[in-house]
């Protein structure tokens, strides 16, 4: 599916988004459930207050990392038994996520975590996260109209109904613009995919084979 987005964007950018008419085969990118309600009227109260890092292009503030290399930004498929996780943030100022973490965590290990904020007319170029483990789960907390992410060759990622979905980033190219009039706020993260609650979950989809 092409899409037409604002002379505002650099030249890249736009023909990144017009010129690849590509569909999802479901191997790149999945939808999922989670097996729990999401308050995410509390999560955007207390993803408004995180301390921001704002060096990057988009907002991003770390909330859960590891401990034994904290400039470590994803995981492994499967994680080393001394990996040592922990909070980056005091949770108990955030009580919306260390909720959604409690909940993560029951299905089984989330080794990184990142909330995002992308400003209207901000964008990521093309790239692969190649420093990274091979899958995310990217959860929008909201999703403005404008805002799109696509994975060449893949199509679109759908996040209609504000659903969570299971990228492949670390092998595949992709961008995320937002061509609209909101800041779009997201969560990801990486989880031990080889834990039985992840496992299950990763089963339900073309990712896995």
């Amino acid at each position: 599916m092409t899409i037409h987005i604002s002379e505002n964007f650099p030249k890249l950018i736009r023909d990144f988004f017009l010129y690849d008419n590509s569909e999802s085969d479901g191997t790149a990118h999945a939808p999922i459930d989670l097996p729990f309600d999401m308050d995410r009227e509390s999560l955007l109260h207390d993803a408004k207050r995180l301390p921001w890092d704002t060096d990057c292009r988009i907002d991003r503030c770390t909330i859960v990392h590891n401990s034994n290399n904290k400039g470590e930004t994803g995981t492994k498929y499967v994680v080393q038994k001394d990996t040592r996780i922990e909070p980056a943030i005091d949770l108990e100022k955030f009580p919306a996520i260390n909720s959604l973490i409690n909940n993560l965590n029951s299905i089984g290990p989330v080794t990184y975590m990142s909330f995002k904020n992308m400003y209207p007319g901000e964008y990521l170029p093309p790239h692969m996260d190649s420093t990274q483990g091979p899958m995310i789960v990217y959860c929008p907390i909201t999703w403005p109209e404008g805002c799109h992410f696509k994975v060449y060759g893949q199509g679109l990622v759908d996040f209609g109904g504000l659903k969570a979905n299971i990228v492949e980033t670390g092998n595949r190219v992709h961008s995320v613009v937002n061509d609209g009039n909101e800041s779009r706020f997201t969560f990801s993260f990486h989880a031990d995919w080889s834990s039985p609650g992840w496992s299950n979950i990763l089963r339900k989809t073309k990712l896995a084979d």
